[in-house]
């Protein structure tokens, strides 16, 4: 079993306690958000790398008629749960996004969703982009959460600790991650590599950072420690600031939307 798979089943029964916390709740609503701003309701959406199903149960909440995917059975098993509790429906299949494809039958979507840091598991996203040619109906979008190869934070704690190595790790030859003692390969992927990928036939609608001026969700003791006011104004200025290059390629995560466009011949620009 691969090491990705070992560790996400090891996770699974506290993952959500993991995600519990004030900053990534707070960056998980602002993808929500967005979801809802793209997805009405009605809309068939694909979903790689469901996890627990905390945007799966979003989704399916707002009406959507969702697939949801992951190679993780423990995962899908919590995300199950999560839509029985909460009366909602989906379609769950077991497998990764390279095996997606043949599980599918003739289906098209008018959304292909992965939050926070799924396709960070892939080193070629060359079949999700093939997927999302085939599958994805002209004018639909493909919305991407990933985390970044330039964590502005990540790099400035590593140098302040004298730490050059933890700094700049997200740029090493072959990142690895531990996920609850398991070593897992991690690819941080460049926005302008995603966009080459693509292809021609897909413009950026949004490149919008999280985690730029608010921190990365393992520093959520320190966080809520600081006044009241400086986390109020470091989520305002995130939200005003985090769709603007540069701060859009400086957060723990850049959430891409693309949007399907058959009659463009280039990809837009973030």
């Amino acid at each position: 079993m691969p090491p990705a798979i070992r560790a996400f089943d090891r996770l699974a029964d506290q993952y959500d306690a993991l995600c519990a916390g004030d900053i990534m709740t707070m960056m998980r609503r602002r993808t929500h958000e967005r979801m809802a701003r793209r997805f009405p309701p009605g809309s068939r959406i694909l979903e790689i790398g469901c996890g627990t199903g905390l945007d799966t149960g979003f989704l399916a909440s707002m009406g959507a008629h969702v697939v949801a995917a992951d190679p993780s059975a423990r995962m899908l098993d919590r995300t199950r749960a999560r839509l029985r509790a909460t009366n909602n429906m989906a379609h769950l299949i077991r497998c990764g996004a390279e095996e997606l494809d043949q599980h599918l039958g003739p289906a098209t979507f008018e959304g292909i969703v992965s939050n926070f840091g799924a396709l960070n598991c892939v080193e070629d996203l060359g079949q999700v982009a093939s997927l999302a040619r085939d599958r994805l109906v002209p004018g639909g979008w493909v919305m991407l959460g990933l985390l970044t190869r330039t964590c502005a934070w990540e790099i400035a704690r590593g140098l302040l600790r004298g730490r050059p190595r933890e700094a700049f790790r997200r740029l090493g030859v072959r990142p690895m991650i531990d996920l609850d003692g398991i070593e897992v390969p991690a690819y941080y992927h460049r926005v302008g590599d995603v966009l080459a990928v693509f292809g021609a036939s897909f413009v950026v609608g949004r490149a919008e950072g999280l985690g730029v001026f608010v921190p990365p969700s393992r520093c959520e003791d320190r966080w809520r420690r600081l006044p009241s006011a400086v986390r109020r104004a470091a989520c305002r200025t995130e939200a005003s600031l985090g769709p603007w290059f540069p701060f859009n390629r400086l957060g723990d995560y850049v959430f891409l939307e693309l949007h399907r466009d058959s009659r463009r011949s280039g990809a837009g620009r973030a």
